[in-house]
């Protein structure tokens, strides 16, 4: 999941675009949260680039109570 200032990140960097696209051949699980995209308008430039563009809330705490923990920086 990408989501923030990663968002953006993404559409204009080449070195990030191609790990992604490297990523996303060995599992299309890349998804992009819908709530922030759409407010910093990149939803279309990442879903262009292939992203799944989705609301993440949902999953992330599914994974929280799965025992996983959230790494943020």
């Amino acid at each position: 999941m990408i989501f923030g200032p990663a968002e953006q990140l993404t559409l204009t960097n080449v070195d990030l675009q191609q790990a992604l696209h490297a990523y996303m051949a060995l599992d299309n699980n890349v998804l992009a949260c819908k709530f922030i995209a759409d407010k910093a308008s990149v939803s279309e430039g990442l879903a262009g680039l292939g992203l799944n563009i989705d609301y993440v809330g949902a999953p992330i705490a599914d994974l929280i109570k799965q025992g996983y923990a959230p790494m943020l920086w």
